[in-house]
């Protein structure tokens, strides 16, 4: 690449990046008056230029929608750690509480002065744990519900970028690698997150 080519392609680069970080109320215009306020001498004109020629709006959206799923991976990550933490605790209190309660059932003195109430205390709190690990399966699958939730976000927003394709044939190509890309990226983070 010559150095008259690379030059205005460097520039072009400077000025998407500062495009981007303008945040979701960007626009040309907004980035003509930051760069003119900075000193640098560009047109609006060689903006909109820039803009066309190097598909902004195009990588907006990629860097955009990567970003989104970088969140929801975080999301989901630490939804996951919560949940591992409150299995813990409560793996804990359940450890210590059943220690407690085994003293209690050994001695048939403290068994007796038992009143009606604290039995039922007792009985009660034993459903509640038991419907409690059953909640954590629960939310184990609302978790895989969620992962796969990603997974069809990002499927479709791949058909309506491949829709945009006026050729059948070269759609059905682009639709079938893009899925493989997503497929192959969430199983890559699973695998990575499970070893």
């Amino acid at each position: 690449m010559s150095r008259k080519t690379q030059a205005p392609n460097e520039r072009a680069r400077t000025s998407f990046l500062l495009y981007y970080q303008l945040g979701p109320e960007r626009s040309l215009r907004r980035l003509h008056q930051q760069l003119q306020a900075l000193g640098v001498r560009i047109s609006l004109a060689t903006l909109k230029r820039y803009s066309r020629r190097f598909s902004w709006q195009q990588q907006v959206a990629s860097l955009d929608a990567e970003a989104e799923q970088r969140r929801r991976e975080r999301s989901l990550q630490q939804v996951a750690t919560m949940l591992e933490r409150h299995a813990q605790v409560a793996r804990a209190v359940q450890g210590a509480g059943g220690s407690a309660l085994q003293k209690l059932m050994s001695s048939d003195r403290r068994l007796a002065e038992m009143r009606p109430s604290e039995i039922a205390r007792l009985l009660d709190l034993g459903l509640r744990a038991e419907r409690t690990a059953f909640a954590e399966t629960a939310d184990r699958h609302e978790i895989a519900v969620a992962i796969w939730n990603v997974v069809i976000s990002d499927i479709v927003r791949l058909f309506k970028k491949v829709n945009e394709e006026p050729d059948p044939g070269v759609r059905a190509r682009l639709f079938a690698r893009g899925v493989d890309r997503i497929v192959d990226e969430h199983l890559d983070h699973l695998m990575r997150e499970e070893g």
